[in-house]
């Protein structure tokens, strides 16, 4: 008669309930995205395109996913929402976005203002990011908050070689004193 091993009956219940849920939660954890991968892929897109985004409202912007845009990322859309509300309240952080200082060639934080009701800055949307993390749509909008008007749309990014290439604008809008044109 074959005796169990010792290991198996040394086990109890418990053990084996939480080495089920300690598996379950790496699996699950590993598609996620984590707070440190948003600013790691709006890093990259701001430097691989030279984007002179100096300041930006602390707010993140929504972004409501249209039809056009979900043709982008047609097999990404349970990840995507899955992205928006885990990142609902997000905030943009100090010291954690870096854009190029062509004057002084160096890359240098991009100042975070709090108030977003002064001076020249950019509102950027939650990047939507595609599952296999290929794919990247980001809202960019600058505003003098002088009346002077302001410009922005949407950016479709690919990643091709290690890089964010810019692949389609949607939405692109320009204002004159406060007066879409």
């Amino acid at each position: 008669m074959c005796e169990p091993l010792p290991i198996i009956v040394s086990m109890n219940k418990t053990a084996i309930y939480l080495l089920g849920l300690l598996m379950i939660m790496i699996s699950s954890c590993s598609s996620g995205m984590s707070e440190s991968e948003v600013y790691q892929i709006l890093n990259q897109v701001i430097a691989d395109n030279k984007l002179q985004v100096n300041r930006v409202c602390q707010d993140f912007k929504s972004l409501h996913l249209k039809n056009e845009y979900k043709e982008e990322f047609s097999k990404d859309l349970e990840f995507i929402k899955k992205q928006k509300e885990q990142f609902s309240d997000l905030k943009i952080k100090p010291n954690k976005l870096r854009y190029y200082n062509e004057r002084t060639g160096n890359y240098d934080f991009i100042e975070v203002d709090t108030t977003c009701s002064e001076g020249f800055l950019y509102h950027i949307s939650l990047p939507i990011v595609s599952e296999d993390r290929q794919k990247v749509l980001i809202e960019f909008n600058e505003d003098c908050n002088c009346m002077l008007g302001g410009q922005g749309s949407k950016e479709l990014y690919v990643r091709r070689n290690g890089r964010w290439e810019k692949e389609k604008s949607f939405d692109r809008w320009i204002s004159l004193e406060g007066s879409p044109i």
